[in-house]
């Protein structure tokens, strides 16, 4: 038995962090709303800064700009791993 094989990851598509985090961005913003992602960059501290970077960078740029699901997808995976944690404020921001 061999290794089980993963999908592609930022790995295989090198960028800057800079480019991961304008990527990102763009997917947030399709999948949230500029209202929402304006809204939460307008309360940006020195406190949650790094954070909001971070996220941006990982979760909407690595995971959710990588090939192998479509946007769909992974929209839907998001709902239900929302709906199974009972998130409901963060499930209302991807119906």
């Amino acid at each position: 038995m061999g290794r089980a094989r993963r999908g592609r990851t930022h790995k295989d598509f090198p960028m800057t962090e800079d480019e991961r985090y304008e990527a990102g961005m763009q997917v947030r913003r399709a999948v949230l709303g500029d209202a929402h992602v304006d809204n939460s960059l307008s309360k940006l501290t020195p406190f949650n800064e790094e954070f909001q970077e971070m996220i941006t960078r990982h979760a909407w740029g690595d995971i959710w700009t990588r090939p192998g699901l479509p946007r769909h997808t992974r929209s839907l995976i998001t709902i239900a791993m929302l709906i199974g944690m009972n998130r409901e404020g963060e499930l209302r921001l991807h119906l």
